[in-house]
């Protein structure tokens, strides 16, 4: 689970599924602050999902001279709202790889989930959901409208 929708579920006073976090003691929770003030979230997946996240703190970490996971020291301070970690983005246009197929390919792949009876693709609810606040705007809390009025002071 990303750290966002830990801290949104904190916000909401929400608990979190099984398995998505640990407290300071490293014990599971399901307690969105324990995860945030000294927990640590877990993979996903397991070991699979341990590697990828590793792949990511050399990524985000090592290249861009950003914190590590274990470096982050956010916690420590109330309200903090970032860990100094590093961000990568890898752009690739596969119009310049000669006789790729890449489109058709892709368009094969969405086909083939689309048949097997998946009924939705991934991402497909957040672009329907950015159509929508395109046409009918965002809507925004009062309490949130007022937070905002406040950042702004």
């Amino acid at each position: 689970m990303a750290q966002g929708e830990v801290l949104l579920a904190a916000q909401r006073k929400q608990m979190l599924p099984e398995g998505v976090g640990l407290d300071s003691h490293d014990r599971p929770t399901t307690d969105p602050r324990a995860v945030l003030e000294g927990g640590s979230a877990l993979p996903f997946a397991g070991h699979k999902g341990s590697s990828i996240a590793f792949m990511i703190e050399i990524l985000a970490g090592a290249l861009t001279g950003g914190h590590f996971g274990f470096e982050d020291r956010s916690a420590e301070y109330p309200g903090a709202q970032t860990s100094k970690a590093g961000q990568t983005v890898i752009l690739i246009d596969p119009r310049l790889v000669s006789g790729n197929r890449y489109f058709e390919r892709i368009e094969g792949l969405f086909a083939a989930i689309a048949e097997s009876g998946v009924e939705r693709l991934p991402a497909e609810r957040r672009y329907a959901q950015r159509q929508r606040s395109l046409r009918e705007g965002i809507a925004v809390s009062d309490r949130d409208w007022a937070k905002l009025h406040e950042l702004l002071a």
